[in-house]
Order: C-alpha cells, then sequence, then structure tokens
C-alpha cells in the first residue's frame, strides 16, 4: 500500500532574546529539589519561555508559551506552547516541537509528553521526524526511552539512509548502534534494487540488512527468494542462508547458501544446487555453483550432474566439474566435463577422463581413455569424436587405438582392432563402420535357432589392411575386408588361447552406467 508524507517543512524554534525584561518574562524553577550539584545528574526539569503562569487549580503545574525552551539531562526541547507539572517532572508541549537529544540528533513534531523521571518521549503530528546524522525516520507518532537511547513506532514508519528508502508498520531505531529493527511490510528500496519482507534488522551505517522468514529481492535482471540472510544495499551484494531461489529470466537457481553479486552478476551457490535453464532445456546439480551472467558461463562440482533434453531424449553427464556456456542470447553454446566423466543416455553410455560437447557443431569430444557402449558394442580410442544431427548420432570417429568389440556370451567376444575407426549412422541407426589401417580381427560365425539360440560355428582370425562392418537391426551381419587379407579360420574349440583375445582387450561392463542415478557409482 502506498504512503502519501507530509511535506510540511520542519523549523526550529530559536530561544527568544533575553534583552529586554519588559518584554520577555523569565521563569526558572532552582527549587532546592532540583539544584543540580557538581557529579549529579540533572532530576528536574528546567524551563524558560516568553510568557508563563501557574494553574489556578494545582499550583505544581505552569502553563508556558511564547518560545518555550525546556533542559532536561542533556537534553533540549523547544514549543510553541507547554505544560510542565513539577510535582510529577513531566512537560506536555504543543506546536512546533523540536528536540534536541545530542549535537546530532533531532525529533520533531506538532504535540510532545515528556516523563521525565522515566526518560520517556511521546511525540505525535501529521508527520514525526528524527533526523540522526545522515538517517531520517517519519511516523504520525514516536516514543522516545532516553535511557536506552531508542525510538519506538507502531503505526507506520518511512526512514531514508542515504540512497536506501525503507517502509514497515512498526518497528524502533537505536540511536547508539544505529541499527533499526522493523516489521509489518518491510520494503526496502534504493535505485537499483527492491526487498520485501516481514521482519527486518537494518543497520544504518554499513547499510546491511538482516533478513528473517520469507523475502524477496528484485534487481534489474533477477529475483532472489530466501528464508533468512543479509543485504549489503551499498554494495549490492546479498547473503542467503536458507532456502535459496535465483530466477533471471529463463534461468533459475536453488541452494542452501548463496552469495549473489549484483553488478557482477555472479552467483555462488553452496549445498544441494539446483540450477534450470528452460531455454535450453537443461538442468544442473551439485555440492557448489557459480553462474556468472555477465559472462554467460556457470560451473557445477562437487557432485556434479547435467541433464541435457534433446529432441525428448536425456543425456546425463556427470563428472568431478562441469562447465556450462551460452552466448548473449541465452542459447547453450558449449559443455566441458572435466575428470572421471560419465554419460548416459538410452541408446549409448560413455566413461572417459575429459569430454567438451560444442552446440554450434553438435560435436562431442572425449579425451583420455574413453569407452562408448551401444548395444552390446563397446568402443575404446585415445580420442573419440561424435557428431550429431537433429539430436540424432550421424558419425562416430575413433581416433588412434581403435577397437570394437561384441560380447556373444561370457568368454567369446567379436573383437576388431585398428589405427583409426569410424561409424556412420542413419536416423541413429548404425549403417557400417570402417576400421582403417593394421586392420585385425577375430570374428565368430554364429547361427540362430528358435530352440537353441545363438551357436557358434566357427571363428576367423586375421589381419587385413581395412575392414568395413555392415549393420542391420543394431547388429552385425556383413564383414569385408579389403586388400588381401592374412586370414585364418577354426573351429570354436581349436582356437589357441593366445588368439582368442587381441592385445589391449578388456571388457569393461562393469564400468557401463545403467541409468541417470547410476552416474555417481553403484
Amino acid at each position: 500500500m502506498m504512503r502519501v508524507y507530509s511535506q510540511k517543512l520542519f523549523v526550529v524554534v530559536k530561544r527568544p532574546m533575553k534583552t529586554r525584561w519588559s518584554r520577555y518574562i523569565v521563569l526558572i524553577l532552582l527549587l532546592l529539589t532540583q539544584a543540580t550539584w557538581p557529579g549529579q545528574a540533572q532530576k528536574l526539569i528546567q524551563y524558560e519561555s516568553g510568557l508563563g503562569r501557574r494553574d489556578p487549580d494545582n499550583s505544581n503545574v505552569w502553563i508556558l508559551c511564547k518560545g518555550v525552551v525546556a533542559v532536561h539531562e542533556g537534553m533540549t526541547l523547544h514549543a510553541d506552547s507547554a505544560v510542565l507539572n513539577t510535582a510529577q517532572n513531566d512537560f506536555t508541549a504543543f506546536g512546533n516541537v523540536v528536540i534536541d537529544l545530542t549535537d546530532t540528533t533531532f525529533i520533531y513534531g506538532e504535540e510532545l509528553y515528556y516523563d521525565g523521571n522515566a526518560r520517556l518521549l511521546d511525540i505525535w503530528g501529521d508527520t514525526v521526524a528524527l533526523f540522526d546524522g545522515e538517517t531520517e525516520l517519519y511516523s504520525d507518532m514516536l516514543s522516545f526511552d532516553r535511557t536506552r537511547n531508542t525510538a519506538y513506532f507502531s503505526n507506520w514508519g518511512h526512514a531514508v539512509n542515504r540512497q536506501d528508502t525503507l517502509d514497515c508498520g512498526r518497528g524502533k531505531y537505536d540511536a547508539t548502534t544505529k541499527w533499526m529493527h522493523i516489521s509489518v511490510d518491510v520494503y526496502l528500496h534504493n535505485q537499483s534494487s527492491r526487498l520485501y519482507t516481514d521482519s527486518l534488522l537494518y543497520e544504518t551505517m554499513p547499510k546491511v540488512a538482516h533478513f528473517f522468514g520469507e523475502t524477496t529481492i528484485y534487481s534489474d535482471t533477477t529475483m532472489i527468494r530466501s528464508q533468512q540472510g543479509q543485504y549489503y544495499s551499498g554494495q549490492g551484494y546479498a547473503l542467503s542462508v536458507k532456502e535459496t531461489m535465483v530466477n533471471n529470466g529463463s534461468y533459475s537457481l536453488m541452494c542452501d547458501t548463496l552469495h549473489y553479486y549484483e553488478e557482477k552478476q555472479l552467483c555462488r551457490a553452496i549445498g544441494r544446487v539446483e540450477m534450470h535453464d528452460t531455454v535450453n532445456q537443461l538442468i544442473g546439480y551439485g555440492g557448489y555453483c557459480e553462474s556468472d551472467q555477465n559472462q554467460h558461463v556457470s560451473f557445477l562440482t562437487d557432485s556434479a550432474l547435467v541433464c541435457y533434453i534433446v529432441s525428448g531424449d536425456t543425456l546425463y553427464v556427470h563428472a568431478d566439474t562441469l562447465v556450462v556456456g551460452n552466448n548473449e542470447e541465452k542459447e547453450l553454446e558449449y559443455i566441458n566435463a572435466y575428470h572421471s566423466v560419465r554419460m548416459y543416455r538410452y541408446d549409448v553410455q560413455s566413461t572417459c577422463d575429459s569430454a567438451y560437447y560444442l552446440r554450434s557443431d553438435s560435436l562431442l569430444t572425449m579425451y583420455g581413455h574413453p569407452v562408448l557402449w551401444y548395444n552390446e558394442y563397446q568402443c575404446t580410442a585415445d580420442t573419440m569424436r561424435i557428431l550429431h544431427e537433429a539430436g540424432q548420432a550421424k558419425k562416430a570417429s575413433l581416433l588412434a587405438n581403435c577397437m570394437v568389440a561384441e560380447k556373444l556370451d561370457e568368454i567369446h567376444y567379436n573383437q576388431i582392432k585398428g589405427k583409426n575407426g569410424v561409424l556412420w549412422f542413419a536416423e541413429g541407426e548404425p549403417l557400417y563402420a570402417d576400421i582403417l589401417g593394421n586392420a585385425q580381427m577375430v570374428y565368430y560365425l554364429t547361427d540362430t535357432d528358435a530352440d537353441v539360440g545363438l551357436s557358434l560355428i566357427g571363428v576367423n582370425v586375421g589381419v587385413g589392411s581395412d575392414i568395413r562392418i555392415y549393420f542391420e537391426k543394431r547388429k552385425a551381419n556383413r564383414v569385408v575386408v579389403s586388400s588381401t587379407p592374412d586370414m585364418k579360420a577354426y573351429p570354436v574349440t581349436l582356437l589357441p588361447k593366445e588368439e582368442q583375445y587381441m592385445d589391449g582387450f578388456k571388457w569393461r561392463q562393469a564400468d557401463r552406467p545403467k541409468n541417470g542415478q547410476s552416474l555417481f557409482g553403484e
């Protein structure tokens, strides 16, 4: 709800000139009971005014007017008129009330009641104003406890502290610590941000807001929701320590603890991090995340996982560290995965040390002992590159020390090895594979019977310059060896043991991810 604050000007009433006794009557109470001795506190209110008289019904009451000034224990009160009760040591003032609490702290209002014994002030007016250095506090009523040096208000409050403005339903201001504790519909705003909450502890000197309970902070591009934290408005820095959510249009992030730097648009998230990118259909998880929206890059670590949805299928990528980069239009540009990389999609799985995906080329490159599983096939090489088109594999290049293996049973495996390999796909289905350069093979001849199942009827072992494997329904159905191969054929039972497995062959099915949840290991 918007509030309209009074534009009334507050005028400090000057003490009257005492050049003529005939013009002013000076009334100074110097009773023995209110004398101030050296080293003693001033107990009773002293005053002076232009005109004054005793109340005919109560000799302890003085009715004062024309430039009233009262002094009590270092505080000075100014008003147009006042009533002083010397017995009760209280003071009621009317019209242009000005209170000098210290050299830098003043209160302005229309009416005042001061209890000198309790050292309590109540000030009313259309708009009561407290000025303390660079802090301004407005309300329609203030209570000020001089012992605690604290102002209280309960109807509404409006405060200004340099660039910050605060509105709320009730609160208090400690003039000693310069802290303001406010509640009920709290609204803190400046040129760059807005904060809404229901309970706020605000430090005026460093301009720090401590919030408790559900809080929302808005900047030009970002919204932060939190249950507890701090906002440094002068620095544009927010710290959230409970149930945090950040939203930046199509990008959102949830975590336990957040450090947010407004000018840099930099987020540092710690604990149960969950990141959503709706433009690119990407979700990230981890224990720690940094997201730099100015540089369009985010990285995840500590159990990092990215789920990337392409053409309705989800690719899961896990690594020690994951880096995601976007362009200025917030479109995905690349995903980098470093160390202990494991990937899963329903039709293909892989592991390697590091991987790089470039969206512009739809190219996934894997380094460091990569292994690729496709149905019953296992592919290894020093480096692998998989080219995609419309979300489906188009070409897989196996560079240096290429080997393709297929499991037939627990001890028999088809194996083809060469310097390099290329696997071609059509609409996501394998067409053929070329093993290029010093190609070697251990390849079993099989027969399938409806009753018996798969049976091995022979095995070919040999070497050729290149080998091509043709696929049908994702199974190899023909192998062609180019040039003049050096081949031997054996019955399965007569295959020499030293030729059963090629050098470097290792079946790594135990390392194969079974689903997205298994990427972190069994």
